[in-house]
């Protein structure tokens, strides 16, 4: 009879543990939606996947439990838990179905070229687990297209205003990735926009084959549009990287101004005119944003309503003095000309966009490696950054270790620097350049700096002549550069302007007036000082130009 009993027991305990269902399945993919397996991670060196996980009882459960995702290569060298995976709890409560959603990241070193599996494994409180079928993970090698929009997104930019861009999509084998116009012009990050333009992620593999995303389209709103060649001087100071404790400083604005064109109405030698006006009466509003990345995945109506631009309630005077904030905010000023008006499409013109970052220095959380010597001629190494989940980088630059900038493209794990444009005019010596890295927690909303590093770059060895001469300097649009020596080729030169952060702002646009004479168009930059290269054969002139 205790026989029986034994084998009445075993019966239903094989019968609710055989019961347990997990139910594994992929939601998205680098962006791409998906409902089932294999999960492709492509090209990419590391992978963003969303997974669905549905445990069912064949009874009402109060037990409830934890449940992890794992991935392996193969089944002799076992399993690991996937970043982003580990032992999350789950509450059936009280009911039989238990669901519960992830996102893990799968790198493409930890798998094979056949690849390997991940599968769901729940645990409940009496230590038994039950686990789902494997689903594949595969990498043929081919990069996945950049994921498409939902649908064509629309951004309002103020005149002279910088758009909210994504961040570009990882692949391996990258060779360049650039924003491009419908003529593949590339469109440099940071610039101010004066009209409408659709935006592509242009990408370059190392095997010259290129890719493009989908388009955003960006709205550039109206400004005193009865004028003509019309740039608004409209500049903010300063980014701010606050220490703990420390509040924020007075933003400060200059005097606005505007330029613009009249053209000519007689005939002859008359020449269009150049005007300039102050715009101290119109009026001013202030707007904030939570200082979040946009990318790919979550570029949506809902991320603007969430991160996009708002007015500052009574922020209508030329400075202003931001509260303190335990999150990262950016800053810029409009000017407006009908302060009544208040719908998207409202005439103004835009700063210039400053930030201002609380941070908090944990070296358990952000650290960045080393020091380095490199002649000018050369590129530095890989600055070299730990990596953490759920976090998103911000690479800084400073020349003094005190007043830093953000660098345009700097927001991945790690940065290889570049150096500085030497002023000749000195005698050569060191440059140094400090970097550190902001790291943002998603899931805090901390930001962390790191510890600071420096490159000492070397003189140049090269033949350097200073033969060159530019004006007007400082100037608001038209540059001159004339070689008084003849030491240039001018229609075999390449001429290249870099702001402070080291990117490159005008790529060899210029126009060829004579021998000894070429002319720049530098209206489209933003104010402030920059380097500017004049290079042919093995010799080269730099001098600092400074854009009104």
């Amino acid at each position: 009879m205790r026989k029986n009993y034994l084998y009445l027991v075993l019966l239903l305990f094989s019968t609710i543990m055989f019961g347990q269902k997990v139910t594994l399945t992929p939601t998205v993919v680098n962006g791409s939606n998906v409902n089932n397996g294999p999960i492709n991670l492509g090209g990419s060196t590391s992978s963003t996947i969303s997974l669905n996980v549905k445990v069912e009882t064949p009874t009402n459960s109060p037990d409830n439990g934890t449940i992890s995702i794992y991935y392996e290569k193969s089944p002799a060298l076992g399993a690991n838990i996937a970043r982003g995976g580990n032992g999350v709890f789950l509450n059936f409560g009280g009911g039989k179905i238990g669901i519960i959603n992830f996102v893990i990241y799968l790198d493409s070193a930890d798998f094979n070229t056949s690849g390997g599996n991940i599968y769901a494994e729940y645990k409940n409180y009496a230590g038994a687990t039950y686990k789902s079928s494997n689903i594949a993970v595969i990498k043929d090698g081919t990069s996945p297209p950049p994921p498409p929009l939902p649908y064509k997104y629309i951004e309002i930019v103020p005149y002279g205003g910088t758009p909210i861009l994504p961040l570009f999509h990882e692949y391996s084998y990258v060779a360049s990735q650039e924003w491009v116009n419908n003529d593949d012009q590339i469109i440099q990050l940071g610039s101010p926009f004066y009209q409408g333009v659709d935006l592509r992620e242009k990408t370059t593999f190392n095997d010259g084959s290129i890719t493009y995303s989908g388009k955003i389209n960006y709205n550039i709103v109206n400004f005193l549009p009865q004028f003509d060649n019309l740039y608004v001087n409209n500049t903010i100071t300063g980014n701010q990287y606050l220490t703990t404790g420390q509040v924020p400083e007075m933003i400060v604005g200059n005097e606005p101004t505007e330029s613009h064109t009249i053209k000519a109405t007689g005939g002859g030698r008359q020449r269009d005119q150049s005007v300039r006006n102050s715009l101290k009466s119109y009026n001013i509003q202030w707007q904030s944003r939570i200082k979040y990345p946009s990318t790919w995945t979550n570029m949506s109506a809902v991320f603007f309503s969430m991160y996009g631009w708002r007015d500052i309630s009574g922020a209508t005077q030329m400075n202003y003095l931001p509260p303190q904030t335990n999150t990262g905010m950016e800053y810029r000023r409009l000017i407006l000309e009908d302060p009544n008006d208040k719908s998207s499409y409202r005439r103004c013109a835009a700063s210039n966009v400053i930030e201002i970052i609380p941070l908090i220095t944990n070296a358990t959380k952000n650290t960045v490696c080393c020091d380095q010597t490199v002649s000018s001629d050369n590129l530095a190494s890989p600055l070299n950054g730990d990596f953490h989940n759920f976090s998103y980088y911000q690479w800084l630059v400073s020349q003094d270790n005190v007043n830093w900038d953000p660098i345009q493209n700097g927001t991945t794990q790690n940065y290889t620097p570049t150096p500085l444009m030497e002023d000749t005019r000195r005698t050569p010596s060191f440059q140094i350049q400090y970097y550190r890295r902001i790291l943002l927690d998603y899931e805090k909303s901390i930001n962390y700096t790191s510890n600071t590093v420096q490159i000492n770059f070397e003189p140049r060895s090269s033949t350097t002549t200073q033969s060159i001469k530019i004006f007007p300097n400082p100037s608001t649009s038209i540059i001159n550069i004339e070689d008084s020596q003849r030491a240039f080729l001018l229609d075999q030169t390449v001429v290249s302007i870099v702001n402070f952060t080291g990117t490159e702002v005008n790529s060899n646009k210029f126009s060829l007036i004579n021998s000894n004479l070429i002319s720049v168009d530098i209206s489209n930059l933003v104010p402030g000082t920059y380097f500017l290269t004049v290079k042919s054969r093995n010799t080269y002139s730099q001098a600092t130009l400074i854009k009104q």
